[in-house]
């Protein structure tokens, strides 16, 4: 007898379908048609229904429910009181400050010397002073010899002013040379209150950018906002579908059958059984 027969593997193939609920498709088809024709993908292989919404998608960009940009002004801009505050703050760095710019003239005189000049009016004030108290004294000490008017008597007053006014003017060298230096010590702090002003020009008109840089940004807002209103109702008509937009899954079983076919497997029983009964009757 010959061996058993070889089993043949049949396989089972089941495929499983799934779609979305009926309600939800011509949602769908919508959603697909009108996403193509606003991004302006071609519509050839679409299916009929989806090409013929694509071109609906004008009216849709256009239509009356269009969701609407905040209509007023999206900054705030300057209170009174702050662009008061920038109008004098410019005027200031245009101007400069009075205070510094006397300062500054103080500085360049006594650097330059003009007050070591003994023609000066403080100077020519204190030598008549001293000419005063001077000349009283030698001509009273020469009327008492009766010789006022002698040579003598105007060499010693000349002598006596000249020594007298000769201290005042070294003293008043002397105290304004050391103004002088420090004076020059000064000069770069003075010359640095220039751009004072001028920083205090920059802040205004960085102020002043700041604020048109919010108005540009508003017009940026609201030029995106225009742009990209469809897409945004698009997905808001999206997620309110939302659901199982369905799919094809195909899954394979594989199963053993008892021989190569069903007729194969028939037959092979029938011999085992006359088999069985030809050895019963010997």
């Amino acid at each position: 007898m010959g061996g058993s027969p070889k089993q043949q593997e049949i396989p089972d193939t089941q495929t499983t379908k799934t779609e979305p609920w009926d309600e939800q498709k011509g949602s769908l088809q919508t959603i697909f048609g009108l996403q193509a024709g606003l991004t302006g993908v071609p519509t050839d292989n679409l299916p009929q229904g989806q090409q013929d919404t694509a071109l609906q998608a004008g009216d849709f960009s256009n239509a009356a429910q269009r969701m609407q940009y905040f209509p007023g002004q999206t900054y705030a801009p300057f209170a009174g009181e702050t662009e008061a505050a920038l109008q004098g703050q410019a005027a200031r760095g245009y101007q400069g400050s009075p205070v510094n710019q006397m300062a500054q003239a103080q500085n360049v005189a006594t650097n330059s010397g003009q007050f070591l000049d003994a023609g000066n009016p403080y100077f020519s004030q204190m030598a008549d002073r001293v000419t005063e108290q001077v000349m009283p004294k030698v001509q009273g000490q020469f009327a008492q010899s009766g010789r006022t008017n002698s040579g003598l008597a105007s060499r010693a007053l000349g002598q006596g002013l000249g020594d007298s006014i000769g201290a005042l003017g070294y003293q008043n060298y002397s105290d304004e040379r050391k103004n002088q230096m420090n004076a020059m010590q000064m000069a770069p702090q003075l010359a640095e209150t220039d751009y004072n002003d001028f920083a205090a020009l920059g802040e205004v008109g960085q102020a002043r950018e700041a604020l048109n840089q919010q108005g540009i940004n508003d017009a940026i807002e609201r030029f995106n906002f225009e742009q990209t209103e469809p897409f945004q109702r698009l997905a808001m008509f999206n997620n309110a579908v939302q659901g199982n937009m369905g799919g094809t899954s195909i899954g394979t079983q594989t199963s053993s059958g008892g021989g190569g076919s069903r007729l194969g497997s028939t037959i092979g029983s029938g011999l085992l059984g006359a088999g069985a009964l030809a050895s019963l009757a010997s």
